[in-house]
């Protein structure tokens, strides 16, 4: 009997690019097959318990991480911005988002 885990294979890729490493070092590091890290990572297929546990050691993350109902999922169109934020040190993270405030303060001043 398989135990299947729902999560969201964004919060793995994250994790993984976080870190630096391919999908292919993540399955050799975890000793899961490179063609079941690319099916998590794209929601194709749920990791069992074993492998979500493999994986939140190689990567470090916290069960609280993966089962976090509040994980804000991005659409492919903000994508590439998240990515530009998450390569950010913690003070140009709090650089971009207070200049993003300010001008998103700005632009709906435009609007009134």
């Amino acid at each position: 009997m398989r135990n299947d885990v729902p999560c969201s294979g964004g919060i793995i890729r994250r994790a993984r690019e976080e870190k630096g490493l391919t999908q292919a070092r993540l399955a050799e590091i975890t000793g899961i097959s490179l063609r079941t890290v690319i099916a998590i990572e794209h929601n194709q297929r749920h990791p069992t318990f074993e492998v979500l546990w493999k994986l939140m050691r190689a990567l470090d993350i916290s069960a609280g991480h993966i089962f976090n109902t509040d994980e804000m999922l991005y659409t492919p169109e903000q994508e590439p911005i998240i990515r530009e934020i998450l390569s950010c040190t913690k003070d140009e993270r709090d650089i971009v988002l207070a200049t993003m405030r300010c001008l998103i303060r700005k632009l709906r001043e435009k609007r009134l």
